[in-house]
């Protein structure tokens, strides 16, 4: 007995299209896959600040079939303070401005003896 299996291949997430319009699109194929399929799309911001938008867009998934669906957006991360989360122009943790994040520069710490005969 021969099986196939069948996979969907997305629209790109940098495709110029409406993120309603990519799962409408995509939708149709999900139940045709046994092989495997996913619909993700991409926020510009926090979702945490329009979560009206956010619920629209896991509706609408659902609405149209979608069998696993994501959304990705944006985290940053402070290297200094170590805040993950949006960063916004100034880290909410830290304080340090988006100038600082582009200028902080990580060195790796060097042990004293590390080019010692006797390091290990």
């Amino acid at each position: 007995m021969l099986i196939v299996k069948f996979s969907w291949k997305h629209i790109p997430v940098y495709y110029p299209i409406s993120a309603y319009r990519k799962i409408q699109l995509e939708a149709p194929y999900h139940s045709l896959t046994n092989g495997g399929h996913i619909s993700y799309i991409e926020m510009d911001g926090d979702p945490t600040k329009n979560l009206a938008a956010f619920e629209a867009i896991i509706r609408c998934m659902h609405d149209n079939g979608i069998g696993y669906g994501s959304v990705n957006h944006p985290v940053d991360r402070d290297p200094v303070c170590g805040y993950t989360g949006i960063i916004n122009g100034v880290c909410p943790k830290c304080g340090r401005s988006e100038a600082a994040h582009k200028r902080h520069v990580v060195l790796k710490r060097m042990r004293d003896n590390c080019c010692s005969a006797t390091a290990i």
